[in-house]
């Protein structure tokens, strides 16, 4: 009976460290995909967004079919809640109570998560006043802001100028006859 009491708190331990490794896991790859310029300073300011999306995809041991999050808070609504990768660039809109009039309308800073207590809100660090918060207009700035051309599209471009120069065109085509 001892024995057996014993092997059923070692499998509890194992589930939760299981899921703690998860969790680790799921940090760290949210780390890594940071882009090189991101304040590593900031990190502990993911730490909400990397648990609400965990989270969000964990399933609930008390009810499989829901999430731990659904389980926990209620279902989220994506299209109150947006949700973005962490650490991305971004221009934050000033509204005018928070600016002069002839100041700059947006301020550049750190995507941090979605503030899941309001309405279409983002948690933000603002670069120029050193803090992080609440917003709700943003615009995401790419790192790389040349276009990409790939092989395959490449390719179907070159032949489609090809066939548009060596064949004639339908107005040329029996005037010699």
């Amino acid at each position: 009976m001892k024995s057996q009491i014993i092997k059923a708190v070692g499998d509890l331990y194992l589930k939760a460290l299981k899921h703690r490794i998860t969790g680790y896991a799921h940090f760290i790859a949210d780390l890594t995909s940071l882009p090189k310029t991101f304040l590593l300073v900031l990190w502990r300011r993911l730490l909400p967004h990397a648990q609400a999306t965990l989270n969000i995809l964990r399933q609930s041991h008390v009810d499989p079919a829901k999430s731990t999050h659904e389980y926990l808070f209620g279902a989220i609504n994506y299209n109150n809640t947006p949700i973005l990768p962490p650490g991305l660039r971004i221009v934050l809109h000033e509204k005018p109570s928070q600016r002069r009039s002839w100041d700059p309308r947006g301020t550049e800073g750190w995507y941090l998560g979605p503030d899941l207590q309001h309405y279409r809100c983002h948690r933000v660090y603002c670069c120029k006043k050193t803090s992080e918060r609440n917003t709700e207009t943003i615009t995401v700035l790419s790192e790389n802001n040349s276009p990409t051309v790939y092989l395959p599209d490449a390719s179907v471009v070159a032949t489609e100028k090809l066939s548009s120069t060596c064949l004639p065109t339908s107005s040329e085509f029996g005037k010699n006859e």
